[in-house]
This record gives C-alpha cells, sequence and structure tokens, in this order.
C-alpha cells in the first residue's frame, strides 16, 4: 500500500479534483491540505505530522496559488517587500523541512498570474525545487506557452477544472516509481529554527472551568479551547522567548439553528487579541477551519504575553468578507505555531528583482509537466460544444422574445397578417427538414451528424404542434387562420414548390415506407428533383 502525503490549498481540498484522482486502488491518501492557506500552513502540517511522514512514499506541495494571493492581499496596503519577504522565508523553510525526510516529492505550482510578483513567488518554489531535487510540475509554464491562462481562470479565477486535476492525479500514481529522490548532499545547512505547536488546551486560562470540545469534518479532528470575551488565556513557561507565526482556529456559532454558507462563515467574525507589553496585535477570525498569519514579522512571547477575545480592536488582518460583519463574543482556538529565534528568519533577504525576472530551468529528470493533461485539446472540445450550444440557446431565446413581443404588443391580426403565410409555410416540416438536409450536405461532418440533426428537428417540430393544440384546446381564439385568408398566399404557395420544402416532403414520405425500401427510393427522388430545378 503506498501512502502519499498531500499539502496544499483549496485546490487539493475540492473532492472531486486533485484528491479523487490520487484515491487510486492500493494508495492511502493523506490529506492535509488547508483553503485559504499559504506554504506556513503545510509547514505547520509537517510538524503536527512527522510521524507519519516518515512512512510515506510521496509528498506532494501546492501552495503557490495561496502564497501568491496571501502577498496581493496585503499589496495595496502595505510595504510590499515587507510580505515578499515573509513569502521568501515561508517557501524556504517549508522546502528545507520537507528535505530532511529524504521523501520523493512534487511540488505542484498551479495556475495563477493575477498580480505583479506571480513569477517571483513561483521562481522561489522552482529554484527550491532544484536546490533539493523534488520532482517539479510546472502548470503555470504549460498555460502561458499553450495561451490557456484565460481557460485556467474560466471555474471561479483561482481552481482548476475538477476533471483536469483529476486526470492529473491519476498521472501522478502512474509515474509513482518515475519520480526521483531528493539530492543526497549532506553539505546543504540546515538553517531552520526550531518549530513549536502550543495546542490551546494546554495554555494557563484565568478560569477554573474551561471549555473544551471536539471538532471535526472529514479530514480535520481538532480539540478546541473555547476563549470567551470575558477570559485571557497565558503561554507556558517552555514557550517563552518562541516567536508567534500564526493560529489556527475553528470558529463556530454556538445558538445558529441553520447550518451557514461560506458567505456566512466568512462574515461572522471575532478579533484574537495578543499582548506582550511592548506590541498588541488583533487579527480577525471567522467560522472556518482557519490558519491565520502572525504580524508584524518577529512577535515574541514573554512572561507577559496574554491571549484575549476582543472585537473593539483594529485588526491588522481583516479577513476575506467585506460584507457587514457579524461579531462573536468568543474564539475556538486549536494551536499557534512557534518559532524559536535559533535559525534563520530572512530579514534581509532582498533579492526581490533577480528573482521576478530570471528564467529558472528544470532539469530534464525532475521535469515531469509531460504528465500533465492535455488541457489544449480539452479547450478545442469545450469550445466546440459551447459554440453550438449557444447557437442553439440564441435560436431559443430569439423564439421566446419574438413571442413575447407579439403577446405584449398584441397588434392586430390585419396588421400582423401580411407576410406571415410564408413565414407559417417555413415552419412546416418538410421546409425545416429540407433546410436542414441542404446545409449539413456540404460538408462529410455534416453527413456524418444529418440523422441526428433531422431526428432533433423532428421531435422538436412534433412537440411545437403537441403544444400549439393543447393552447388552442384551452382558448380557441388562438387558432391561426387559414393560409387562404393572407393577402400573400399565392406568394406562399411558391415557396410549397421549392426545392427545400420538396426535398423534405420527400424524405417525409421515404420514413413512412422504409420498409418497403422508402429511402432508396428517395436517393432517385433527390436525383430527379436535381435535374427539374436545374432546368428552372
Amino acid at each position: 500500500m503506498l501512502k502519499i502525503i498531500l499539502l496544499g490549498g483549496s485546490n487539493s481540498v475540492i473532492l472531486n479534483g486533485l484528491q479523487r484522482g490520487l484515491k487510486e486502488t492500493n494508495v492511502e491518501l493523506y490529506n492535509f491540505s488547508l483553503g485559504g492557506s499559504s506554504a506556513l500552513q503545510n509547514l505547520y502540517e509537517i510538524c503536527r505530522n512527522r510521524k507519519l511522514i516518515y512512512s510515506c512514499d510521496l509528498i506532494i506541495t501546492e501552495s503557490n496559488v495561496n502564497d501568491i494571493i496571501m502577498s496581493m492581499h496585503f499589496y495595496n496596503n502595505t510595504k510590499t517587500d515587507y510580505f515578499l519577504n515573509i513569502c521568501y522565508r515561508n517557501i524556504n523553510w517549508l522546502y528545507e523541512e520537507i528535505y530532511k525526510f529524504r521523501k520523493k516529492t512534487i511540488s505542484l505550482i498551479l495556475p495563477w498570474s493575477n498580480y505583479k510578483y506571480y513569477k517571483y513567488i513561483n521562481n522561489i518554489h522552482k529554484k527550491l525545487s532544484m536546490k533539493f531535487g523534488f520532482n517539479v510540475i510546472d502548470m503555470q509554464e504549460y498555460y502561458e506557452k499553450n495561451n490557456l491562462e484565460e481557460f485556467g481562470q474560466l471555474k471561479d479565477g483561482a481552481h482548476q477544472f475538477d476533471f483536469i486535476m483529476q486526470e492529473l492525479g491519476k498521472n501522478i500514481i502512474a509515474n509513482i516509481h518515475n519520480f526521483k529522490k531528493p539530492k543526497n548532499n549532506t553539505n546543504f545547512p540546515m538553517n531552520n529554527p526550531s518549530f513549536a505547536i502550543c495546542e490551546a488546551t494546554e495554555m494557563k486560562f484565568n478560569h477554573n472551568q474551561k471549555k473544551i470540545y471536539k471538532r471535526e469534518n472529514s479530514v480535520f479532528k481538532e480539540s478546541i479551547m473555547e476563549l470567551s470575551s470575558n477570559s485571557i488565556m497565558c503561554f507556558s513557561n517552555k514557550y517563552e522567548n518562541y516567536y508567534i507565526l500564526a493560529s489556527h482556529t475553528w470558529n463556530e456559532k454556538t445558538n445558529s439553528r441553520e447550518s451557514q454558507g461560506y458567505s456566512e462563515k466568512i462574515a461572522t467574525v471575532s478579533k484574537l487579541c495578543l499582548n506582550n507589553q511592548h506590541q498588541t496585535v488583533a487579527i480577525e477570525t471567522c467560522c472556518l477551519n482557519w490558519f491565520v498569519e502572525f504580524y508584524p514579522f518577529k512577535y515574541q512571547v514573554t512572561s507577559e504575553t496574554i491571549c484575549y477575545c476582543d472585537n473593539s480592536m483594529e485588526a491588522f488582518y481583516q479577513g476575506l468578507s467585506q460584507n457587514k460583519k457579524e461579531y462573536l463574543d468568543k474564539i475556538d482556538l486549536v494551536a499557534f505555531f512557534l518559532a524559536y529565534g535559533d535559525g534563520e528568519f530572512y530579514d534581509n533577504f532582498k533579492d526581490y528583482d533577480i528573482l521576478q525576472n530570471i528564467e529558472i530551468y528544470i532539469d530534464e529528470k525532475y521535469d515531469f509537466n509531460h504528465i500533465i493533461p492535455n488541457v489544449r485539446n480539452y479547450k478545442k472540445g469545450i469550445d466546440e460544444y459551447c459554440r453550438i450550444m449557444d447557437e442553439r440557446k440564441l435560436k431559443l431565446y430569439r423564439d421566446q422574445i419574438l413571442k413575447l413581443k407579439l403577446e405584449i404588443n398584441n397588434f392586430n391580426l390585419k396588421e400582423m397578417q401580411y407576410g406571415l403565410s410564408k413565414q407559417r409555410i417555413y415552419n412546416h416540416l418538410a421546409y425545416k427538414l429540407g433546410q436542414a438536409m441542404i446545409v449539413n450536405s456540404k460538408s462529410i461532418l455534416g453527413y456524418i451528424r444529418m440523422p441526428f440533426v433531422l431526428s432533433y428537428i423532428k421531435d422538436k417540430h412534433n412537440q411545437e404542434q403537441k403544444v400549439y393544440q393543447e393552447k388552442i384546446k384551452k382558448d380557441p381564439s388562438l387558432k391561426l387562420p387559414p393560409l387562404e385568408s393572407y393577402p400573400d398566399y399565392k406568394e406562399a404557395l411558391k415557396e410549397k414548390e421549392c426545392f427545400t420544402y420538396k426535398l423534405g416532403q420527400a424524405l417525409i414520405k421515404a420514413n413512412k415506407t422504409w420498409y418497403g425500401g422508402g429511402y432508396i427510393k428517395l436517393l432517385f427522388e433527390i436525383r430527379k428533383l436535381k435535374r427539374e430545378f436545374r432546368k428552372k
């Protein structure tokens, strides 16, 4: 049984996407992905699941889209360098920690380029993959080469079509023995700090009675400590001098009888505050399983550090919702993610422009872009289908508009009559069938689809006639007058003698006598009609 660890964001959470493709026979998939989370959350899950990861066969990490979105989220409000620095730090920490396991690893770079510095962030992933010897699947590069960037955002802007990601997952399983192991280089300096996870249940509480709950879904099962607005929590002495990197919360509306949708969950918030006598920081948490990074860059735990809920504070991180918010008077806290100051924090990294503009090439043995599904062909098929269906829908809408106009305006019947007799001839089944036969006889593809088109026209015509008969049965005044009563009746009769109409009549006749060689006779009838109309 193969064990696979999946670390990522919402692209890896979608049920019918990547994870469905990875769940093949003889595969045990452990999915620790969480929507809206950057590389730091991937690192957090590594620290929580080290024992399991040591026994796995393959690690897949994808965080570039969320790394980009995190930087973009703060782009207009703060110094760009600050958050580019944090991205660089988080991704370096993640890749070094993964490398320590010496397991086959895939860095999956998903397509998303709606941000000035997307290439900078993607290049960090690629550069570190080459440093440590990780396998790379770069869908962003594939989409750019094949002009698929617009197609890649058609679903919702940030996620790929489920069937594409599912097929990619299957291709990964099919190639699992072809992926390379990391480089066996003992000279790599290991610069990461010591990481720690302070669970809420081990924190000091100013009330004698702690409120601890279990909360779970299909992936996660967490112990929750409720921090109410009149409560204060403190860190254990063993975490003194650690730096707080992020908080993990999972709020839930206690008195809600109805389940909340996504938009309600992100708009139901509370503010988690930290004070260490030197700095006070507040971030907004919502009613999701939520991992939020802490700012400023280094926030240190001291003996005076307290944690509390205060919705009157101005939050540095304002959350996802731009709508009016409902505030909870409590926070359901899972844990804090911490780092000791004994390693590299990349405070002084400044090479943003270099990484933004450089082309990083992946060694052939680590380059697995060839297992990306043939999205270009999928796009062609989808485009063709949409063109056909759009035309059908457009015709339907046009017909409906015409009908509504006639009903709304309630024209005088006499004023409408002139010219409508021809239209009624065009609406005869014989004319429709003849017209379809002529149009589809102009290409090989047309001949192939002709039986289906003719069958569709016949069924639709019969349905329209059925609806018409039902309407006049209910309201006889809706019955159309005889053709003879129209001023242009003689002109209409000429249309019944045209090649199109005669061709349709011949097909109807052949269809009624198919058992007696009707279709063979049809071929001779068509030749006869052609000769007659050539003479005319």
